[in-house]
Parts: C-alpha cells; structure tokens; sequence
C-alpha cells in the first residue's frame, strides 16, 4: 500500500525519488490527471444509485456537456456495468449504514468501474479484493482485467495474498 501511494503519489510524508510515466518525470499536478487511484474504503454516498455513482465519475472527465457525449457517456457507464456484473442492480440505492443498498462485493465492484469511467491512461487499485468471499474477490480482479484490457489502462494492483486456511 505504502508502494502504491508513492506511486500514485498520494503520500504526503518525506521522501526521496520521483515518479517516471514513460521516462519523464512527473509532478503531482500531471500525474492526477494521468492517474485515477481506487483505495481500499469505498466511500460514495448511500443515496447514490449504482448507475449515478458510475455515471458520476464518468462526466467528471468529460469535456462540457453535449448530445454527443452525453451519449458516450451512457455506452460507456453501460458497459461498465456490464463488465462488473452490475446490471441487475444499476437502479438500487448504494447504501450504507441506515439504509439497505447492495452487498459488499457489489460495492467493491462500484468502486472500480467508477475508477475506471474516469478514463485515466493509468489506475492504481489498493486492495481490491479486501474483506471480499473468494467468489466476489475473482469477479473483480476478472472484470477489472478485461476492461483495463479493452480500454487500454495501465492497472496497478496491490492485493494481500490471503492466508492458507
């Protein structure tokens, strides 16, 4: 985790060396906007539907609104909920602790599309399988790799190693 927030430079604490995307140095400032970073809590709001939480981060990098982007937009948060197994619940509420919304699996998955419909060139995960069953924990690193694949993103993946038990 330590690694990856050096990377991501999300670190605050001091430190030495720099950071290098395709052999040039980067500053914080250019590297948020060629990063997106995905950490280990999956902080959205409880009211926020699946689709709206995805669709959110999607118009967040888009150019100012248009027909045709609108529409892009659209295809691209309904693929995404296509790939991470969300679209049976794309209308039901998030939730969170007063109210009822999805599992957490399923919230873990709406963390990572919502990383990755920001279309940034490189996504950093911090331990995307975390507290997930062994079943949701494949689903994710299985949808993630495949769209990370078909968008062409970089994805940098920190991922304990459970124990064996």
């Amino acid at each position: 985790t330590t690694l990856l927030d050096m990377l991501a430079m999300k670190k605050t604490s001091v430190h030495e060396g720099e950071v290098r995307v395709n052999g040039q140095a980067q500053d914080q400032g250019t590297l948020r906007r060629l990063a997106a970073y995905v950490g280990q809590e999956d902080r959205m709001p409880a009211y926020w539907r699946v689709r709206e939480a995805v669709e959110f981060n999607a118009m967040l990098k888009m150019p100012r609104s248009s027909v045709p982007i609108r529409k892009a937009v659209r295809d691209l948060v309904k693929g995404l909920l296509e790939e991470f197994g969300l679209s049976e619940v794309a209308d039901i509420y998030v939730g969170g602790p007063r109210l009822r919304g999805i599992s957490s699996g399923q919230r873990r998955r709406v963390s990572l599309a919502r990383g990755v419909a920001a279309r940034a060139p490189i996504l950093f995960c911090d331990e995307p399988t975390s507290g997930l069953s062994a079943t949701d924990a494949e689903l994710c690193v299985r949808s993630l790799r495949a769209i990370t694949r078909k968008l062409n993103i970089l994805s940098v993946v920190v991922i304990h190693q459970p124990r064996v038990e």
